[in-house]
């Protein structure tokens, strides 16, 4: 496995990559709020509290530090106390409740050992009741709440936001106890282009929905997989050696996108002879770790037009925007430096 060699060939046990992760760690947690939430992505609808909280903490609830462990409890603990009729979350308190956040929210819950309590069973149903036909999840089931929140016209589609997303189905894709989990699965198998990535709805880089595809797959003991991966990772090792050829950003400029780049070799088995990609990658993140822990904000959340089902078609992209049509990093780099955290843990961890 391509994991094996990734430990072996870039030293996981070197001091700068552990103190990159001591520093990470403890940028993420002077960061939570006394009741326990992160926030960032600064939108029409305000701030992220819900979603980033279920995001970092599930990430902090992966890394045996003492430390990370506890703001990942209390991360939890302050997200259960957030009361919606459905058990579910969404992108902050007064946003309706979607897919996205609640999978992460319920990542969250499984990796502390909460996913059979009573709030992450009915967080569990609300999930399972996004896997739209083809099996993909829908962030929004239904529009008329999302619809009623922005307040837009009667006559505006919400066919894009109520779409079945790769990127939200990727999150869902290796979430243990989700029932919904082998359609999610299916799905995943349907929809990976032919370079052997992933499409993102959610942002701008593919990276984020290859790496998490790529970590689902691996769960799965279908050895079909094994072909996808590979092909996965041969994407992931040619968007950090040749960045230049491809059509988005170079990945290395984009701490977000090269720890999603990591964590798909991570999973991948022999894309990556001899290494090269991953230690270039590590190398990268070690290299540009800011000194107070975090890395630049680089997580490209894109917020397509509502009725739009293919972003990808869109031209006229609003950087720095809040609305849709636009996009934007994570001011308080929160969402990178816990997706840095994670590739570089992984890493280590084998």
């Amino acid at each position: 496995m391509l994991r094996g060699q990734i430990v072996t060939l870039v030293d996981p046990d070197r001091t700068d990559s552990a103190q990159a992760r001591r520093g990470a760690i403890r940028y993420l947690i002077a960061k939570q709020d006394p009741r326990g939430f992160w926030h960032d992505f600064e939108t029409l609808a305000g701030s992220s509290d819900e979603w980033v909280t279920a995001y970092v903490g599930s990430v902090l609830a992966e890394v045996p530090e003492q430390q990370a462990r506890q703001a990942a409890y209390k991360s939890w603990h302050a997200l259960c106390r957030r009361r919606r009729w459905s058990g579910a979350w969404g992108f902050n308190r007064i946003t309706p409740a979607d897919a996205d956040s609640t999978v992460w929210g319920l990542q969250l819950a499984v990796r502390l050992g909460a996913g059979t309590s009573r709030r992450a069973q009915r967080a569990f149903r609300f999930a399972d009741r996004h896997v739209v036909a083809d099996g993909a999840l829908a962030t929004y089931r239904r529009s008329g709440p999302i619809r009623h929140f922005t307040r837009l016209q009667r006559n505006m589609s919400f066919d894009g936001w109520c779409s079945g997303h790769v990127c939200v189905t990727a999150a869902g894709s290796s979430l243990k106890g989700f029932p919904g989990r082998d359609r999610i699965l299916a799905y995943l198998r349907k929809t990976q282009l032919d370079d052997g990535s992933w499409p993102a709805y959610w942002w701008a880089d593919r990276e984020y929905s290859t790496g998490l595809a790529a970590e689902g797959l691996t769960e799965s003991p279908d050895p079909d997989h094994i072909a996808r991966l590979s092909r996965a990772g041969e994407w992931a090792a040619n968007r950090i050696l040749t960045p230049g050829r491809a059509f988005q950003r170079d990945p290395l400029e984009s701490p977000f996108a090269t720890s999603y780049c990591l964590i798909t070799l991570t999973h991948a088995d022999g894309a990556d002879a001899g290494g090269g990609a991953a230690r270039h990658a590590v190398d990268s993140l070690l290299n540009s770790q800011r000194d107070d822990g975090s890395w630049a904000p680089s997580a490209a959340l894109r917020i397509p037009p509502p009725h739009m089902r293919d972003p990808d078609s869109h031209r006229q992209w609003l950087n720095g925007g809040r609305g849709g049509g636009s996009i934007q990093v994570d001011h308080n780099a929160l969402y990178t430096t816990a997706s840095v955290l994670r590739a570089l843990n992984g890493v280590h961890h084998g």
